[in-house]
């Protein structure tokens, strides 16, 4: 016997057919299987898991092929999350889904692996999406291959993780703009974009990302295909703990990042690792935390061994554009005295 699962909403799909058989659709929570019947209209009507839950892991089974399958106004996720909720979707260049706009997400706090490894033409509707309470991005976007998809204009200024939030995408000629994010309070990046496939025109531009103390870094650009990430050029990297295996593997990968400044890096192990193309001088960093260079840093990359076009390890962390000889006019904040001071006294005060 059937079990209904718990009420958090329903889930309205209108499901057309050139078939003389209607489908039949079911929802799997888990455990929890249920069949529901076909409602006026060819609406199919499923009921989501209670706000107590926050997983909605639903497959979708059609006979036959050809269907144009559209969630209906009135749909809505679950208070706490639309985790899972498409994932795995495979359209199998078949079916034409619609009207993924008509979600409610505004109450959404989580949107872990919404649609890992979904596999459509085309994700139209969720750039109306209302992400400005979603704490959660992990594996949102892991292992999709779809034709279109377009979040710029995502909120994701309540962002905490995004860790694995793209890996192993398939872009498709994409153009992934999020220069616009606000990501001052995400602390995990981890494998955030590791091993995706940015080919056949796509574009990736993460311009403008913020990056805290807190930042985890590790493995954010591992194995993937793309010779540069426009945007990475200008963060704001001095506050950075760990850069581990930030490119690791990423064969293609040679941007100039020279104007980067990690005065607070303390483990750069595996950072350009296989990084076979990847030649870029960056002489000019000064890493005042790590004594000397770690094996695997440069490892079977471009520049491995070439110790003119690699850091200054142990060297105290200066602005480059900063001569000792330069003039500065600062403010003492406590007494309120404005002075000059040279720039190599400046360098002293700020020394880490």
């Amino acid at each position: 016997m059937a079990t209904t699962p718990g009420s958090g909403g329903l889930l309205r799909l209108k499901i057309q057919s050139d078939h003389s058989s209607f489908p039949y659709a079911y929802v799997k929570h888990w455990n929890i299987e249920y069949y529901p019947e076909r409602a006026a209209d060819n609406i199919v009507e499923i009921p989501l898991l209670g706000e107590e839950y926050y997983g909605n892991e639903i497959y979708y089974t059609l006979s036959g092929d050809n269907y144009d399958i559209t969630l209906m106004p009135g749909s809505f996720v679950v208070e706490r999350g639309a985790d899972q909720l498409f994932k795995s979707w495979d359209e199998q260049n078949t079916n034409n889904w619609s009207g993924l706009g008509n979600l409610d997400t505004t109450q959404a706090i989580s949107l872990s692996s919404t649609f890992s490894g979904c596999k459509a033409r085309s994700l139209e509707g969720i750039e109306n999406w209302d992400t400005s309470n979603v704490k959660i991005f992990e594996y949102t976007f892991n292992s999709v291959d779809v034709g279109y998809f377009n979040i710029k204009d995502w909120d994701v200024s309540s962002a905490d993780s995004f860790r694995h939030f793209f890996m192993g995408a398939k872009l498709n000629g994409i153009d992934l703009d999020l220069s616009g994010w606000d990501t001052s309070n995400v602390s995990n990046f981890m494998n955030c974009f590791s091993r995706l496939d940015i080919s056949d025109g796509s574009r990736l531009n993460v311009a403008g990302w913020v990056l805290s103390p807190e930042s985890d870094v590790t493995n954010m650009f591992t194995a993937t295909n793309a010779q540069r990430f426009p945007g990475i050029e200008t963060w704001d990297v001095s506050n950075l703990k760990t850069m581990n295996s930030m490119f690791a593997n990423s064969v293609s990968f040679n941007q100039d990042i020279s104007s980067w400044r990690p005065c607070s890096t303390t483990n750069m192990d595996y950072m350009f690792k296989g990084c076979t193309a990847f030649n870029q001088d960056i002489s000019n960093w000064t890493v005042p935390n790590i004594s000397s260079k770690h094996s695997s840093f440069d490892f079977e990359s471009g520049f491995e061994g070439q110790t003119h076009l690699q850091p200054q390890w142990g060297a105290e962390c200066s602005d480059p554009n900063l001569a000792d000889t330069d003039l500065l006019v600062v403010t003492d904040l406590k007494d309120g005295v404005t002075k000059q001071i040279t720039g190599a006294k400046f360098k002293e005060y700020f020394k880490p």
